[in-house]
């Protein structure tokens, strides 16, 4: 998974993240950002709890999440995204909010948590790292805590074959790879040509794909709830009708 890394630090940079993150703090975190933070208070359950933010960015959720009282960790591999969130982690008046940069398969942090996050990410690389992931999170999960992971699971997106569109500076395309069950998301400069693209590749997987997944990891899939994207979390959708389903996995037991 060397392309990770590249591929976070540019599109970031293409798409102008860090000037749009710093739209938020002290001004409010964007809404979308605030219904995540609602998810974790809602399916983790009332009380002040310690967070563990996965791919984090540039902190608005795990900035949203403090804001609440929480006491956040939030973990990115990107430079860029690191220190826009150590900007956000600053300006926290309630609950703490603390700033690991580097990669999520390799570094180590102090004690467990209620609740570990990852939003809009999850399916980097192979099943074999997936479960390599899963089973770190589970380390880092408190017993009777949980783990929120919104896996995507894109049926309509099933005839697509390619979309390009702009956003911003940048072009990107879209492509479903029926046979692999993979997402690959191509980036490039609106002056470049599209053979200097960046690609990541997400596996994505069906509810039933995902409990398989889990066997051998030390977690099991609670519940789950679909939604038409990972930027919603407001009404459950038919599973037909979702890009993600956002799931409560627990001490497998």
């Amino acid at each position: 998974m060397d392309w990770a890394q590249n591929f976070y630090t540019r599109q970031f940079k293409l798409l102008e993240s860090t000037e749009a993150w710093s739209r938020f703090f002290p001004a409010p975190p964007p809404a979308h950002r605030v219904r995540r933070a609602e998810a974790v208070e809602r399916l983790s359950g009332p009380g002040i709890k310690r967070v563990l933010e996965l791919g984090a960015g540039g902190g608005l959720t795990a900035g949203a999440m403090a804001l609440r009282g929480h006491s956040v960790v939030a973990v990115d591999i990107v430079d860029e995204a690191a220190t826009s969130a150590r900007r956000i982690a600053a300006q926290i008046t309630a609950g703490k909010m603390r700033v690991v940069q580097g990669d999520f398969y390799e570094i180590e942090l102090d004690g467990t948590f209620d609740v570990v996050c990852y939003f809009d990410g999850f399916g980097i690389g192979s099943d074999a790292d997936q479960r390599r992931l899963l089973r770190r999170i589970a380390e880092w999960t408190k017993p009777g805590g949980c783990a929120l992971i919104d896996v995507y699971f894109p049926g309509w997106l099933s005839e697509l074959t390619s979309e390009v569109y702009r956003e911003g500076n940048a072009f990107c395309r879209d492509e479903f790879d029926l046979d692999g069950w993979r997402l690959r998301n191509s980036i490039w400069s609106i002056d470049e040509d599209e053979s200097q693209a960046t690609t990541q590749s997400l596996r994505n997987y069906s509810p039933a794909d995902f409990r398989l997944l889990l066997m051998g990891t030390g977690l099991r899939m609670q519940s789950y709830e679909p939604y038409e994207s990972s930027f919603q979390f407001e009404e459950i959708v038919p599973l037909s009708k979702a890009e993600i389903f956002l799931a409560k996995l627990v001490h497998d037991e």
